[in-house]
């Protein structure tokens, strides 16, 4: 399993609307969600830590899901790690540069597209990180 997570979202240009994407109504994290007694931390000790390259996880990940290099761009704002259960991992934010968001391309992978308030379901983590990036894109 890949030791970092990647979430995908969408702000649309002339309202600011802000999406994220939704992996079978039970993560915005890919290649999966975050394992059970994940946390937010502030500052990762990474004297231990193998530093990866943010563009290339994610473009391994985009690559993946079938998105071409050219519909998303890594945002260098975000910064956050999570402590799993033995290890620091970080998380990386892309955004969707195409005018709307890919919605057939996502509903071919088995994902939707959700706003803040739609994710209320998700694990108390995988919000604080939303929040994170929400910060990062309409405060930045």
């Amino acid at each position: 399993m890949d030791n970092y997570r990647v979430i995908f979202c969408h702000k649309q240009a002339t309202s600011a609307l802000l999406r994220f994407m939704l992996f079978d109504n039970t993560t915005v994290c890919v290649p999966g969600a975050l394992p059970e007694l994940s946390v937010l931390i502030d500052t990762p000790d990474t004297a231990s830590n193998v530093v990866l390259h943010p563009k290339a996880a994610i473009g391994r990940i985009a690559s993946q899901l079938g998105f071409a290099p050219s519909e998303w761009e890594r945002e260098s704002e975000f910064s956050a790690h999570v402590d799993v259960p033995g290890a620091v991992w970080p998380v990386f934010l892309a955004r969707f540069t195409t005018q709307d968001p890919p919605f057939m391309m996502a509903g071919r992978i088995g994902a939707s597209f959700v706003d803040l308030a739609r994710a209320r379901h998700l694990p108390a983590t995988e919000l604080q990180l939303l929040r994170l990036a929400y910060e990062a894109l309409m405060e930045g």
